[in-house]
């Protein structure tokens, strides 16, 4: 990425003290925790911080409002952490990267976020049998994130709650990879990739609940759902109902080979939710994992427009604003 307006550099090569001006007379910090601390917790103005090319590994934490995180490359600048001494437990300890309430309107392009944790698909590793290591968890309002990849293998992205926008990222696990307790999530041109585990060959995109007053919780639009090459068989699933009142709308999405074995019911029940009670709807789905039955209920064109028409916020606003 070109940039010619930015606020703060990130360069773990910068061998100035953190803060300091660069040649460019740029105020520039070696980690990304360092610039992100930077930002007053009452400002007001978006504060644009470019990440130089880099590995980064860092448990990160946004806690201020208005910070854009922008990297120089989507797979050259990679923000990693292994939180393998939380692994399915405290939900707030055990992502790579934690973006707060108080972070509304934070945004991120063009980079990866990655728990490294060492995933095994047994039922002794972990805690109890939980390998939940998320890349990724959102509680930020008006939150964006353009041109991420967010990978991971069990509860990957973590959209808890709040408002936010998922374009052209690409988000890749095997369990429950995309799940949130109380998400408003709009996902648009997103590639959903379901990565091998020789342990445990099976796997859902999504878990999520969503309170039964609420409008919808996740939209997929104009997204892919594909598979590493050694997934095969029927066990690999869209979604199961976290909650009760679970709602995922699926618009004009690409369903792979993979989940060609589930087709018939791409939909498996969760913690005594029944798939069939929740609200999991599909418009336009098409591939080689889509079929036409009862038990995949389809909205119509009109409801669809009218859904991605009234989120309740502009998604297209969000890093304009």
């Amino acid at each position: 990425v070109y940039l010619t307006n930015y606020n703060k550099v990130v360069d773990q090569s910068f061998t100035g003290s953190d803060g300091s001006n660069n040649a460019d007379g740029i105020p520039t910090y070696t980690t990304v925790q360092a610039a992100v601390n930077s930002v007053s917790s009452t400002n007001t103005d978006r504060v644009v911080i470019l990440v130089k090319e880099g590995s980064y590994e860092e448990n990160l934490q946004v806690t201020n409002p208005l910070i854009a995180l922008i990297g120089e490359d989507s797979t050259k600048t990679h923000i990693f952490y292994n939180t393998k001494a939380n692994v399915g437990g405290d939900m707030t300890k055990r992502c790579a990267v934690l973006v707060g309430q108080n972070a509304t309107g934070f945004s991120a392009e063009n980079l990866t976020i990655e728990n490294t944790y060492d995933y095994q698909g047994t039922s002794k590793a972990g805690l109890n049998g939980n390998e939940s290591a998320d890349a990724l968890r959102n509680d930020a309002n008006n939150a964006e994130y353009i041109n991420v990849r967010i990978l991971g293998y069990q509860d990957t992205l973590c959209a808890n709650q709040g408002t936010q926008t998922y374009k052209k990222c690409t988000i890749e696990g095997n369990v429950d990879f995309i799940y949130g307790n109380e998400p408003r999530a709009y996902f648009d041109d997103c590639q959903l990739v379901f990565r091998y585990n020789a342990n445990k060959n099976s796997g859902y995109v999504c878990a999520p609940k969503t309170s039964a007053s609420a409008n919808y919780g996740l939209i997929f639009n104009n997204c892919e759902v594909t598979s590493e090459s050694s997934c095969s068989g029927s066990k690999y699933y869209l979604a199961r109902p976290w909650g009760a009142d679970a709602s995922i709308t699926w618009i004009n999405c690409y369903l792979g080979k993979v989940l060609s074995g589930t087709s018939s019911n791409p939909y498996s029940d969760m913690s005594g939710n029944l798939a069939s009670n929740a609200r999991f709807y599909e418009y336009g789905s098409y591939g080689p994992g889509y079929a036409v039955n009862a038990n995949r209920r389809q909205i119509s064109s009109a409801m669809a427009e009218n859904l991605k028409a009234n989120l309740g916020w502009d998604p297209a606003g969000v890093s304009s604003s």
